[in-house]
């Protein structure tokens, strides 16, 4: 698939591809990243544009996220997970309704903000990179694979679907539950290839999860990891998280809670006074100069 990399710029960052095959735009292409560039959600990280600035790359630009990922995030045994699984879920919503397949959710692939809030980031990665390359790019990473849905890795494309995003929730719910990557016995790619054919992870044992892992949670993680025709959407999801009493309040005063400082989750309308896609015209514009002159 190529190197992925961050650069960090003063208040702002861009993850980038070097890519292992020439990347060949379209004009499909240049329109997704138009259409990314106007998702507003409290709980997916916005996308201020694209930039070609670093040698044989094509960067993402957002907004620079000081706390990092919710993997390491969770590493603090103070900082419950299942508030940011709420926000996860909802993001996923939101994106599946716009509609955007993630394709590669995992605890690395979700930040922090300053309010302890998570953000989907690198979303809809797998289905541009797999359009932008002559030829299929299969996800050779054990890393990836840890949670990938089982129908995922036996498809001819490893084509990425919602079903497969709803499973891959119910492995972060794992993740972030026990602070620790699923399957992290397996090592290499055949044997986690193996082991994720198999069927989903075993149930943690209450230490592993300071006791997190309640009856309802783990229920709510089979749901994921059912056969694909029998997996609910993110809505059916986020339904029995709401029945278990996890659904934080829409509003919210700093409080204090496990030790942490909670500050009041954003509104909806919160993101839509602070437009993101203003800088990002100009850049879609000098793109499409730079690839109609090749």
């Amino acid at each position: 698939m190529g190197a992925l990399g961050v650069h960090q710029e003063q208040g702002w960052q861009s993850r980038s591809f070097t890519p292992v095959f020439r990347l060949t735009f379209s004009q499909q292409i240049l329109e997704e990243f138009q259409r990314w560039s106007r998702l507003q959600h409290q709980n997916v990280l916005p996308l201020l544009g694209i930039t070609t600035d670093y040698e044989q790359t094509v960067s993402l630009v957002t907004n620079w996220v000081d706390k990092g990922n919710s993997h390491d995030y969770v590493q603090d045994q103070t900082v419950d997970p299942r508030p940011l699984l709420v926000g996860i879920a909802r993001g996923l919503q939101y994106l599946h309704n716009q509609p955007t397949i993630h394709g590669d959710v995992k605890g690395f692939n979700v930040l922090i903000s300053d309010q302890g809030h998570p953000l989907l980031t690198d979303y809809g990665l797998s289905s541009l990179v797999n359009v932008s390359f002559s030829q299929t790019v299969s996800y050779s990473n054990s890393n990836t694979l840890r949670w990938m849905a089982p129908e995922t890795m036996k498809s001819e494309n490893q084509e990425m679907t919602v079903k497969g995003d709803v499973w891959a929730f119910g492995m972060i719910a794992l993740e972030l539950f026990t602070r620790q990557v699923p399957f992290p016995d397996k090592q290499g790619l055949h044997e986690v290839n193996k082991r994720v054919q198999e069927g989903p992870p075993d149930r943690p044992d209450n230490d592993s999860t300071i006791s997190r892992m309640t009856d309802e949670w783990w229920s709510i993680c089979l749901l994921c990891w059912q056969d694909q025709e029998h997996r609910p959407d993110m809505s059916g999801v986020i339904s029995e998280i709401e029945q278990i009493g996890q659904r934080p309040p829409e509003k919210k005063d700093a409080t204090v809670d496990n030790g942490k400082t909670q500050e009041r989750q954003p509104a909806p309308g919160d993101a839509a006074k602070h437009p993101q896609s203003g800088c990002f015209s100009p850049i879609l514009t000098r793109l499409a100069r730079i690839f109609r002159s090749r």
